[in-house]
Order: C-alpha cells, then structure tokens, then sequence
C-alpha cells in the first residue's frame, strides 16, 4: 500500500480510505458497496471498521460514517 492509504476488513467488507474517497467493497464479490467524497483533501492517518461504522482519522480529526451507506454521522474537531 502506498503512504496515505489505509484498508480495515469487518463483516465481509472491505473499506479503503485515501487522500480524497473512502470506499466499501463487498470482501466476497470486490463489488463496491458505496464511495464517500472526503472534503479534507490529505491523507487518512487511519481507518477503523466496527459492525455499524467506520472510523476516520485525518489531522487528528475523526470522523464516524454508517457502514451500509457511508453517510457521515459525527466526528470529533474538523472533519470530512
């Protein structure tokens, strides 16, 4: 993987966070699930995958997004 890239496995999917998207792959078909725009246009510093949501680290800001959909739900200081 390249500097910037980050990928986190759970339940079946697949999530991909770099510089610019974040993407959900079904782990079983490689179809992708949904793709999310990221405003902050920098390297995601880490991405965390639990049953009902992902993580994203990005300049100490963390966003939380739906696992199904990848619609924003909160986050902590400046994100997406």
């Amino acid at each position: 993987l390249r500097p910037g890239v980050n990928v986190a496995f759970e339940a079946g999917r697949v999530v991909v966070a770099a510089a610019g998207s974040v993407v959900a792959i079904d782990g079983a078909t490689g179809s992708p699930l949904w793709r999310e725009p990221l405003t902050l246009d920098r390297a995601v510093d880490a991405v965390a995958v639990g049953r009902e949501h992902v993580y994203l680290v990005q300049d100490g800001a963390v966003a939380i997004l739906d696992i199904d959909s990848g619609r924003t739900l909160g986050g902590l200081g400046r994100t997406r």
